[in-house]
């Protein structure tokens, strides 16, 4: 098992003792930020010797990750809940990037958030940490990852029916920040102008969310067979589906519906890419301030400093950074 974590560090420790001391057998604690009060305390009190799964990624792609995406996106500004007579444009808006025109370097963030492993190797034996290639768990690859992860350290491995669920790219776009969104269909709402009353008791409740485990259907491919059913699903209780499928023209009107909506969102998802910050606009930066590329190589170097002397395979492979330590601005 995977928890949250609290914002707070003794909750934060009481809640992973809570779970550690009850009947689950494989759990996991994850820690992927340090400013948090009397963190210090907290890594203190974890077992030194425990087993450790560090991932780590090309610096210049965590860069391109931190940097050129619209962080605003997670305070999630709209409707969760919606009906046949809304725009669903405005979904689309919400999904659009915006591309920065300026970069702000905030290195407290970046020191507190981001590179964070020269600073948490302290806390452990370093003879126990096990460095996993962020490449090892892309879609392609992330299936046989976890199963080799599950045979090296003892945790149940991925059973081969729950495959499709390794195709999830978490941050495919914006949808991550946009879902889950649920629609209440009800006849009356067809082909009539906005009406933002939703009458949940008498519509069908079909939520678009990322793909899960759910007791509910996923009806997307029954709107739109493509890969978009990799990111994308459709939930909607059984007996509400018969009903749909027992009303053609009502099931027809709602199907129109989504797909419409389904395909913007691949539209906007293939228009996004397009946008989005490349490693390339990273390395053209630090190309236009050598003093800014000089103080990222220090923070490179103490960083991955441990990692260099254990896994130079890990490092060598990284593209983009050798092409920055070589100053290849290219």
């Amino acid at each position: 098992m995977f928890s949250t974590s609290p914002n707070d560090a003794k909750e934060r420790y009481c809640t992973h003792y809570m779970y550690l001391n009850s009947n689950i057998d494989q759990y996991a604690i994850n820690i992927s930020e340090l400013n948090i009060p009397n963190f210090d305390k907290f890594l203190n009190l974890l077992d030194p010797n425990a087993q450790i799964i560090c991932g780590v990624r090309d610096p210049i792609g965590i860069l391109k990750h931190n940097w050129g995406r619209d962080w605003t996106k997670v305070s999630r500004n709209y409707p969760r809940d919606f009906n046949l007579t809304y725009d669903y444009r405005n979904y689309i808006e919400f999904l659009t990037h915006n591309k920065k025109t300026e970069i702000k370097v905030d290195f407290e963030e970046l020191n507190n958030g981001v590179f964070i492993l020269n600073f948490l190797l302290r806390y452990f034996n370093q003879d126990k940490i096990y460095y996993l290639d962020m490449n090892s768990i892309i879609p392609e690859n992330a299936f046989k990852t976890l199963d080799f992860l599950a045979r090296k350290f003892s945790f149940t491995p991925p059973h081969i029916e729950k495959q499709s669920f390794f195709k999830i790219q978490e941050f495919k776009g914006y949808i991550r920040y946009l879902f889950p969104i649920t629609l209440y269909a009800n006849k009356k709402d067809i082909n009539n102008r906005l009406n933002p009353e939703i009458d949940p008791l008498n519509s069908i409740a079909i939520t678009l969310d990322r793909p899960r485990q759910n007791e509910q259907i996923n009806i997307i491919k029954l709107v739109i067979d493509d890969d978009l059913s990799n990111d994308i699903a459709l939930y909607i209780q059984k007996e509400d589906l018969e009903k749909l499928t027992n009303d053609t023209q009502f099931f027809n009107a709602v199907k129109e519906y989504l797909h419409d909506f389904l395909f913007e969102i691949k539209k906007i998802d293939k228009q996004n890419e397009l946008m989005m910050m490349k490693e390339k606009e990273v390395l053209s930066i630090f190309a236009s301030d050598k003093a800014l590329a000089s103080k990222f190589l220090n923070i490179f170097q103490k960083e991955y400093q441990h990692l260099e002397q254990n896994r130079p395979d890990i490092i060598n492979s990284w593209k983009y950074y050798q092409k920055f330590k070589n100053n290849d601005f290219t």
